[in-house]
This record gives structure tokens, sequence and C-alpha cells, in this order.
């Protein structure tokens, strides 16, 4: 993985440039743009109801290494160990100035600077404050300061300027607000420097007292000191505990390998292999940099910022973690898993406040650290009922994924609540039998109407999963119970045009324009089975209704994944490249919502942030799209429809979960066959044997398969 570079010819021209020229630093705890003034913080949130959103702390330490302006190198990311840095030569110096969330020590922001001298004498290097340790931080979302002090740490070398906030404003009566220390070191004026290379670091740790967190015992304050005192006892191995962190995170990737020639090829519609290379490994970047495993929150379309105020949506299990589940699924089920699972009060409270049901659980449209509804448009409160489904979507896929049958019994209890939900919520006609969702959005936000397509095959597919679950775990339901549900998953309306061979939207659908991915979303991710011609009909009828003012970034994504799944390949690469690249741009190819360049940044103020639900979605498209996976409970296929483009030789699926066990996929091109290859890699063996199409995988052993029929991986039997 070579660096991403952004050259900046001055200090002040990087500082006001765009936010795309400025890279994201974050672990998933703290968050930050580093030419911004805002710091987030993992479930810190201010407001009341529709008013809350995720808070900005300022950053107390944010320094530059002052240089001969026309000497700076370049301002880069390396992608390797998830550092920012910015380099210059001086006639008499060279500086590299680092910055870094640490990976393992989540609480931790660190700078390093190293001075190199070139000639002899002593000389001094300038430290810059560009204006930002000045920001008043009672103008930041609500937050107030408490009380700041200094404290000695390390004997008298380090000084070290602690500041309390405290919320002002809590999301529901019943919470408490929240504190947050900040412990930062104090910076000297500048770098004294002699014939040797001299070295600053500063730390700054960030604790709350929020309840997950290591302030939690109401000192949140001698928690950040300890932090901080620990990372300077320490400040050897600080750089190389982080390194390794994110080399493993690193060990799960997709690899592409170029064909000979082909990147230099400017001619060719075809994606270029290091440019995708480059857009696949910044998207993974962008999910990381807001998830991680200790810290028991969701987060929103924007990743750990305030865009879209920070809230929580369906983004998360339907575009963002179908990525998280495959190659990282620790973090997704300690995050966004356990998120959910944390607060099934505010889903029973939503089901029959807002939604509409009587029992049962409906999961929030929004919600943030409470897990209550924080919506502020009251119709789509109401109305965008198809997120309880796609939450318990993203559970299924996890269960077919893992096989973890110790967490399906951890959640039965939820998905079982959101199908009592739906029996409550739904009306059954007593002349036809059939049952009807009315008065929902559908995931095409233009429109309001009954028995959206979408929506209805999402429950009845979730409520066919409460019985399998049920059955799988020996769980007794009541028989009157059970047969309520099966008669739902049996009857409920699945409209249909017979003689257009398509899906409608919803009830009386005119056929007019849509806002996003919708109806063609039953092919992939939901799986419904249809024939290839459905499949198509249901993608060209939709894309000639895509609303052209407002092309959301993932909807292309999944215009690609269809595409491809019925083998219509010129047409699914012409969407898988619309899928990134009017919506990502150089040079640290930052998501924007949509095309251009527009999106999050106009809805809100204050909103700096990467669209992860588009690379999410970009992402499926990589390993659903070309890769053709599919998963069933204890199935991994692989499908013929799986394509590489001329310009691609070979990708590389590094290190994927599949029960238990670690798999390597590798597509490529046979030298006598028309067909893709497939080489299968068991990397590490799970609890469960695996066998590919009835052969048993053996550990380090490549199995090489022609794809001219389908390829199945399952538990060996």
């Amino acid at each position: 993985m070579f660096p991403t570079r952004f050259t900046v010819l001055s200090l002040l021209v990087m500082m006001a440039a765009a936010v795309e020229q400025s890279p994201q630093i974050g672990n998933g705890y703290i968050l930050t743009f580093l030419n911004t003034t805002d710091v987030f913080i993992a479930g810190v949130f201010n407001g009341a109801g529709s008013n809350s959103q995720r808070a900005v702390f300022p950053p107390t330490t944010r320094v530059f290494a002052a240089g001969a302006e026309s000497s700076i190198e370049g301002f880069e990311l390396s992608r390797t160990d998830a550092t920012v840095s910015l380099s210059f030569n001086r006639s008499d110096v060279f500086v590299k100035h680092e910055w870094y969330a640490h990976r393992t020590l989540r609480n931790l922001f660190i700078e390093e600077i190293r001075v190199t001298a070139k000639t002899s004498g002593n000389t001094s290097v300038p430290l810059l404050d560009l204006g930002i340790t000045g920001a008043d931080p009672n103008d930041y979302s609500g937050t107030t300061v408490i009380n700041t002090t200094l404290v000695k740490i390390q004997g008298d070398a380090i000084t070290a300027n602690v500041t309390l906030y405290r919320t002002v404003v809590t999301e529901v009566p019943f919470l408490g607000q929240v504190s947050v220390c900040c412990a930062a070191a104090v910076p000297s004026a500048s770098i004294q420097v002699n014939l040797s290379t001299s070295y600053l670091m500063l730390v700054t740790s960030y604790c709350t007292d929020a309840p997950s967190d290591e302030g939690a015992s109401g000192n949140p304050c001698a928690c950040a000191v300890a932090k901080l005192e620990y990372a300077y006892t320490n400040a050897k191995g600080l750089k190389a505990a982080h390194n390794v962190a994110w080399q493993e995170l690193w060990s799960h990737k997709v690899q592409f390998t170029a064909t000979e020639g082909s990147n230099l090829d400017t001619t060719t519609t075809l994606p270029n292999a290091s440019v995708l290379q480059v857009v696949v490994d910044l998207s993974f970047y962008a999910l990381l940099s807001s998830l991680r495993s200790d810290s028991p929150y969701s987060t929103g379309p924007g990743g750990l910022t305030n865009g879209y105020r920070g809230h929580t949506f369906w983004d998360m299990e339907t575009w963002i973690m179908p990525n998280m589940l495959l190659f990282y699924p620790e973090i997704a089920k300690g995050s966004a898993m356990s998120y959910r699972l944390n607060r099934l009060d505010g889903a029973a409270d939503n089901a029959i406040r807002v939604a509409g049901g009587t029992t049962g659980y409906a999961f929030p449209w929004e919600s943030a650290f409470s897990g209550f509804t924080v919506c502020p448009w009251p119709q789509g409160a109401s109305s965008e009922l198809h997120i309880t489904a796609d939450i318990v979507g993203g559970w299924r896929l996890y269960y077919f994924i893992s096989g973890d049958v110790d967490f399906l019994r951890r959640t039965f209890e939820a998905i079982n609540g959101t199908a009592a939900f739906w029996l409550s919520r739904a009306t059954k006609d007593a002349l036809t039998g059939q049952w009807h969702i009315n008065n929902v959005i559908p995931p095409d936000e233009y429109h309001f109407g009954n028995d959206s397509t979408y929506t209805n095959f999402a429950v009845r597919s979730v409520v066919n999963f409460t019985l399998v679950a049920a059955q799988r775990l020996n769980i007794s339901l009541s028989m009157s119970y059970a047969a309520s549900l099966k008669d739902f998953h049996d009857h409920i309306v699945i409209l249909y045009n017979k003689t257009g061979n398509y899906h409608p939207e919803f009830a009386g659908y005119s056929g007019d324009k849509i806002k996003q991915a919708d109806v063609v979303m039953l092919n992939y991710p939901w799986g419904m089975e249809m024939e290839a011609s459905t499949v198509k009909s249901d993608l060209d009828f939709y894309a000639a209704r895509m609303d052209p003012a407002n092309p959301v970034a993932m909807t292309w994504s999944m215009f690609a994944v269809g595409y491809f799944s019925i083998k219509e390949t010129d047409v699914a690469m012409e969407y898988f490249l619309k899928g990134f690249e009017n919506n990502t741009f150089p040079p640290f190819y930052e998501w924007y919502e949509a095309a251009g360049g527009a999106g999050c940044r106009g809805r809100f103020p204050q909103c700096y942030s990467n669209f992860i639900t588009g690379a999410g979605g970009f992402l499926q498209s990589i390993w659903a799209g070309l890769g053709g996976l599919r998963f069933q409970e204890t199935k991994l296929i692989i499908t013929t429809a799986a394509y590489l483009p001329l310009t691609i030789g070979e990708m590389r699926l590094q290190n994927i979960y599949f029960q238990d066990s670690q798999l390597s996929i590798r597509l490529f091109r046979g030298q006598n066959s028309t067909f893709l290859n497939v080489g299968l890699r068991l990397e590490q063996s799970g609890r469960t044997p695996l066998t590919v199409n009835d052969v048993p995988l053996r550990i380090g052993s490549e199995v090489v398969i022609v794809l001219s029929s389908t390829v199945i991986i399952t538990t060996q039997s």
C-alpha cells in the first residue's frame, strides 16, 4: 500500500483547503479532520430528542512545525499505519511531522515531530499555532467547560492542560449528563536542534464517564491523566504497537493485481488496478476509523462525525456492516450489533409510541446514544419502518457467515420481538386472507404508500428467520403465534406486474422518478428467488427512473451487483464505475453522498464528514458484484457471474471469515478457459471442517476450481 499524498505549498493553504484535501484521522473512538477544529468521541451526544447531535470538542493541541513554505514536500496519509504526515526541507534541517489516533490505546491522539540537522551548529524549528487552540469550547454543540487545570507528569518534565467538559442537555430525561475530560501536553514554542535528530511527542488523551468508558467510575480526569502518564512512560513502544494493530487489520483485505501493462493504458474505460486499490483501501480505512470492537456504539452515514447529526440509520446494517462481517466480524459485534441489542428499551417504546404497533420491537429510523427516537422528521419517524427488518437482516447475515449459535440465542428475544411487532402493525384482509403493511416510506424516500415491495419482502424474510431460529434453538413458540407467523409469511402481499415482468415499488406506483436503490435490492442483498429476466426488468425499469438531480452514491453499486448477477457485465461495469468515480475524489478518496461533491455538508452546519455509506455500498460491489459471493445458512456460494475486467489480472479476498474459519479466495483467468478460476485456501480452521464442492479444504493448500458452475463452500457433514 503506497501513501496517498496531497502536496501543499504552504501551511496556510493547507488549513484553508477543503475537507476532501485533509484526511480523517480516527481509531473508532476519537476522530478528527486535520484542518478542522473538530474532535468527535464515540457515544457522546448533546441535545434533547430530535435536537440530539454528536458532540464536538476542540483540539487542545494542534501545532505545526514551521518552515520555509517552498520546501514543503507533501501532506500524506499512509494507509499501512493510518498516519498522516507533513514533511519539509530547510537548508539546515529536515522535518517530519506525524499525527495518528492510536489504534490500541483508543484514548490517545498523538503528534510526533522529528527534526534532523543537516549542518553543524545549533538551530531551532518554531512550532506554529494556527489558531485552533484558542477556540472557545463553549461554542461546540452545547458542551460547557467545568474547569481547566495544569498538572505535572513524569516528575516535572511534562506539563499537561486538563479540561473537563460536560454536556448541557440530555437526550432523554432519565439519562444524566456526560462529562468528558481532555488531558493534553502543553507544547513548547520551538524545537531546539543540534547535530543529532531531535524529537518531540505531544499526546492528548480523552476519557468520558459514559457507562462503557474507562472514566465511568465518575472521575474521567483521573482516567485522562493516567492515560497521558502511561503514554509518556511507554513512549518508545507507542508507534510500534499502533503499527502492529494496523498490520493485523490489513491482513484482511481486498487486493487487486493488474493485467500486465494495463495500468499504463489511459484509453480504456475499465478500472485501473492501482486506483481501484487505493479507493478500496481508503474505503475500508473510513469504516475502521469510525468503528472498533471495544466501543459499543454504532455510527452514522458520516462515520464518527456529526454528519447527519451523528445519528444511526439503516445505513449501518444495510451498507456498512456487511463488509465488517466478512472482514472484521469482531468489530461489527462489539460496535453496531452491541449498540442495537443494548437499546431494546428504545425499540419497545418506538414500536408502540411512534411506529403504530401494539407490542414488540421496532427500531427508530434515527437513534443516537439512548436508542430512543431522535428523528426530526415526524413522517420518517413513523413510516420508515423497513429499518427494523434491515437490522434483523444484518443479524441474519452474521449468523449465515459465522454459524454462531450462541449469538443467535442471545438475539432471539429481539428477533422474535420484531416479528411480534410486524404482526401487530400489519393488517389482514378478511376476504382475501392477504396481509398488508400500510402507510410506509420505502428506501426510496420520495414516496409514501401501502405495501412497499422492499419492505414487505424484507419483513417476510425476517419473519421466516424467526421461525428458523426458533427451530435451530429448540424454542417452542405457542401454536397460535407460530401459525400466525407462518400465515403472515405465506400471505403477505408481494407486488408483481406480470405484463411488464417487474415489481412495482408500492401499491399504485405510477412509475415516476425515485431517489435511490429500492426494488433492485430484492435480488441482492435480500435474495428473492426470481428469473434472471425479472431481475433484468427490475434493473432496467428503475435505472430509467433514477432522479438525475440526486444520484445517491451507494445506489449505483446495487445496480452493479444486480447486473453482474445476471451476467450483463458491460452494463454492470458502467454502474460499478459510477459507484465511485463521481462520489469519491483524490487525493484521499473521501466519500460524498451525491455526485460531484454534494451531500451532508449542505444539510447540517459544521458537517465535515466522509459518507461511509457510499464506501460500504462500493465495497459490496467488489465482493458481491465482481466476486459473486452470496451467503446462506452454512453456505458460501460463489456464482458463475463473478467477473474481472480485462485490466484486472487477479482479485484476492484475503482472510475473510466464514463459519469460524478464515479463507482466502482468489479469482483469476485460466490460460485455456473462457471461465474464471477460483483459488480457495483455508488460512485458519474453525470449529467445523469445510468442504468446497464436497472436497475437504485443508489448511495451507489451495484448491483451484474452474468457475463453470456454482462453487459452494459449506460445513462438512
